[in-house]
């Protein structure tokens, strides 16, 4: 007989009255779950020293964050400090914008006023500004390459353009930007905002409108192949030509624009460089012997007694030398010397000794140098020869190429053996190497060959590559190196004697051969 399912089913429980049995079972178990608790802590080390690296981690990582998000929002609230879209930029070189708004001048001069007034202070003379101008900063800051504004016929298309430039340093402190400072990039921009290629709420802020560069030349370094990318606003039907033109007619002469190329929409000028390529241009005087060269400047009155290594010779001293030395020619040996010295460098090696600030021990010291390589001598029009150098790598350190051509010079002129540039090269060996004067440093061609493979996906678009000498581009290069740069150098060193200076300082005053270790300080 079956049993009666009344008789046999647990009793039902509503949900109320199962949510209070479980809260009763939990209070009551309690105490010895603290206990428990308690028991597993002290039998270990305290909380607080548990907890300690955790909490400091934890914190750090918090401070970081809010380091990063509050200097993102600072660059994209202010315009770059060494731009001419501040006011203080403008008057500290003369420069006249009165196409901007009120409200750009505005907030340019709310950002001049951030280093002389509190943060409170600043955030409240800019908030209107700032507002105004937020909205529509926000829908320009893409990475869209067609995206367009202003409705109507007018309609302007945002693409990624590369630049390939031409400059000469002598004026600039450098080509990045600096505050305070006359730099390439800030000509080079204020031209894209005069051009209409860069809106004005873009304007002052590089992040904003993708700016990119193959590389940052030093004071008074030149260059005949600078690559640099931005996203530019274009008419309908601009051509890139129109935009070259159009460019050079808002740059000072030094600055040129030699081709304007269409990219993709993820180039960047900086990571995608394979190759860059270096000219070094050495006088044939600083390759005479030592004896002869300071017999030279001792009868011309030029000794080392109360001399600056930052200004040693006066401008009439520097003209007596450069009448003396002006018509020397390098020997075959001096040559053959230089070309063994610079060839050392090939390969990859630590240049820890040959760049500033690097350790022997950092992986940045590693560098890979392709061909370092002597070309004939050429002569310019003022009698003095000239001694070109090139040297192909993928990249370099800060100072790294003035270092080893003064190191080469030296082995050429007889003072070190050559041997002192393995020397140099090993990560056992710290010595001192002077630097090369920048008046003779230039870049002049960079390669693009990993980017043209890359993007045959957009067979529309051109390829980066400067080399075919039956191009308009290559004849457009090849004039400004020959033609203005390089006539550039021999008028400076006229002019102003770097290379006197230079091979003065380096036998009266550093002594080289101490600096290698060759001999004793005393």
């Amino acid at each position: 007989m079956p049993t009666s399912s009344s008789s046999s089913s647990p009793p039902q429980v509503d949900a109320q009255t199962h949510k209070r049995n479980a809260e009763t079972a939990l209070a009551s178990d309690a105490p010895a779950l603290e206990a428990n608790a308690d028991h597993r802590t002290h039998s270990h080390a305290p909380p607080s020293e548990l907890e300690a690296p955790k909490q400091r981690k934890k914190k750090q990582r918090k401070e970081i964050k809010f380091s990063h998000r509050n200097r993102a929002k600072q660059d994209t609230e202010t315009p770059h400090a060494g731009s001419y879209a501040t006011r203080s930029m403008r008057t500290l070189f003369n420069v006249e914008l009165p196409e901007l708004s009120p409200a750009s001048a505005a907030t340019s001069s709310a950002a001049d006023t951030t280093a002389d007034t509190t943060a409170a202070d600043t955030a409240a003379a800019a908030a209107d500004t700032v507002t105004a101008v937020h909205d529509e900063s926000t829908k320009l800051n893409t990475d869209a390459p067609d995206d367009a504004h202003d409705n109507g016929s007018n309609k302007k298309a945002k693409k990624r353009a590369a630049f390939f430039m031409g400059y000469l340093g002598t004026n600039y402190t450098g080509f990045q930007m600096n505050e305070d400072q006359r730099t390439l990039q800030a000509e080079f921009e204020l031209a894209l905002f005069r051009s209409h290629l860069i809106s004005e709420q873009n304007f002052g802020y590089p992040n904003k409108y993708g700016w990119s560069t193959s590389g940052r030349t030093d004071k008074g370094v030149h260059a005949c192949a600078q690559v640099c990318s931005a996203k530019i606003e274009l008419a309908p039907d601009q051509t890139v030509e129109q935009v070259r033109d159009t460019l050079n007619q808002h740059l000072p002469a030094d600055l040129r624009v030699l081709d304007v190329v269409k990219v993709t929409r993820t180039f960047c000028a900086k990571t995608q460089r394979d190759r860059v390529r270096y000219q070094y241009m050495i006088p044939s005087f600083v390759l005479m012997d030592p004896a002869k060269l300071a017999s030279i400047f001792t009868t011309a009155g030029c000794t080392a007694q109360g001399r600056s290594p930052s200004n040693p010779l006066t401008a009439d001293e520097v003209a007596l030398i450069q009448s003396h030395v002006k018509d020397y020619r390098a020997t075959l040996e001096q040559r053959e010397q230089l070309k063994k010295a610079l060839q050392v460098f090939e390969g990859t090696h630590s240049f820890h000794n040959y760049a500033k600030g690097v350790g022997a021990k950092e992986a940045r010291a590693q560098r890979y140098i392709e061909s370092f390589q002597v070309e004939d001598p050429v002569v310019f029009e003022n009698g003095m020869e000239w001694i070109p150098t090139q040297v192909l790598g993928q990249s370099f350190l800060l100072n790294q190429i003035r270092k080893m051509v003064c190191m080469a010079m030296d082995v050429a002129r007889g003072v070190a053996p050559l041997e002192t540039v393995e020397k140099g090269l090993s990560k056992d060996n710290d010595i001192r190497v002077n630097l090369a004067p920048a008046q003779g440093l230039y870049m002049e061609m960079a390669y693009y060959g990993g980017y043209n493979r890359r993007k045959q996906k957009n067979p529309e678009l051109k390829d980066l590559d400067w080399t075919d000498e039956k191009s308009a581009v290559y004849q457009r290069w090849k004039e400004f190196r020959n033609g203005t740069l390089m006539k550039h150098v021999g008028e400076e060193e006229e002019r102003e004697g770097n290379f006197v200076k230079y091979a003065f300082v380096q036998d009266f005053i550093s002594k080289p051969r101490r600096m290698y270790q060759l001999e004793d300080e005393s």
